[in-house]
């Protein structure tokens, strides 16, 4: 059985940040209070509340609360999936721009 390197993943989980670190050495930071409070500005800023927004992005609602709570980390799926309904970048969405 052969494993692709770029799919093995080690979550290093602090209070606030979860840091990927894949095989060849590539680490990626991704803070779960900021990106949760971007979601939650983009969705107001939308005028959408979290029940419209689980309706558009088919993300269940919980899910989303635990997002804007920054309790949870987003998969790739649903990020695109809020991205899109928020009319936002991925980048915009993970706070790696304004």
């Amino acid at each position: 059985m052969t494993i692709d390197r770029y799919q093995i993943r080690i979550y290093i989980v602090t209070k606030v940040r979860v840091t990927y670190f894949l095989e060849r050495g590539c680490k990626v930071a991704y803070d779960k209070t900021r990106v949760g409070l971007r979601i939650k500005s983009l969705r107001i800023d939308k005028g959408l509340d979290q029940k419209r927004l689980s309706e558009l992005s088919t993300v269940p609602i919980s899910t989303i609360q635990s997002y804007e709570d920054g309790t949870s980390v987003m998969g790739m799926e649903n990020a695109t999936k809020l991205a899109d309904v928020l009319g936002c970048s991925l980048d915009r969405l993970a706070c790696r721009t304004d």
